[in-house]
């Protein structure tokens, strides 16, 4: 015979008993104590997943890369996200991730997104002539004058000027026993310019 109730907590007891031809009786008896469940009481575990700080140029589109949640008991728990962000202002600011199991328990993490200003343009350019004669051989030691300024070309025919602010210039590129070539560019970033000088001799 059974009194255990497994829906209360307590002390219990099974009694067996057993009886031979002569009448004889025995009896044993089990105790059962039914126990209450282990209360749950971890929080799920939250991964945020991507970079944590993250970052954004101001008037950009913000694409949160989310998080995910697990727990000891129930597994995978979904996450909900609570943002901040605004990619119109220069700031910080924080997407907060929460997840909760069956039990109750309830765990955030968050993430920091810096929103920064756009960097700026480089205001200065590099125009590189590169001199050659008519047959694409290189000339050293030809003057060009871009602006007001005037470089040689070295060795491999190649004249380099660095921090040119954007506009429009007029360069002149002269070399003794070749004609004068002048022209114009516009100056909006690097260039490189290639330039055919021609022989005074040639007809």
């Amino acid at each position: 015979m059974s009194t255990v109730d497994t829906s209360v907590a307590g002390s219990y007891t099974v009694t067996y008993s057993a009886t031979d031809a002569a009448g004889n009786k025995a009896t044993a008896v089990r105790t059962v104590k039914v126990v209450a469940a282990a209360t749950d009481t971890t929080a799920p575990v939250i991964t945020i997943t991507g970079a944590n700080p993250a970052s954004v140029t101001v008037g950009g589109t913000y694409v949160d890369a989310g998080a995910t949640a697990k727990d000891a008991v129930d597994g995978v728990v979904a996450v909900t996200a609570v943002s901040t962000v605004d990619t119109s202002v220069v700031g910080s600011y924080t997407v907060t991730y929460s997840a909760t199991d069956a039990a109750g328990n309830k765990a955030t993490a968050v993430r920091t997104v810096n929103v920064v200003a756009a960097p700026s343009p480089n205001e200065n350019a590099t125009i590189t002539f590169v001199v050659t004669d008519k047959t694409g051989k290189l000339i050293h030691d030809a003057e060009v004058e871009l602006g007001e300024k005037t470089i040689k070309t070295n060795d491999t025919g190649i004249a380099i000027f660095t921090g040119v602010v954007p506009g429009s210039y007029e360069y002149k590129i002269e070399k003794d026993h070749y004609e004068e070539i002048e022209g114009k560019i516009s100056v909006t970033g690097d260039q490189i310019i290639t330039v055919k000088l021609v022989s005074e001799n040639e007809e």
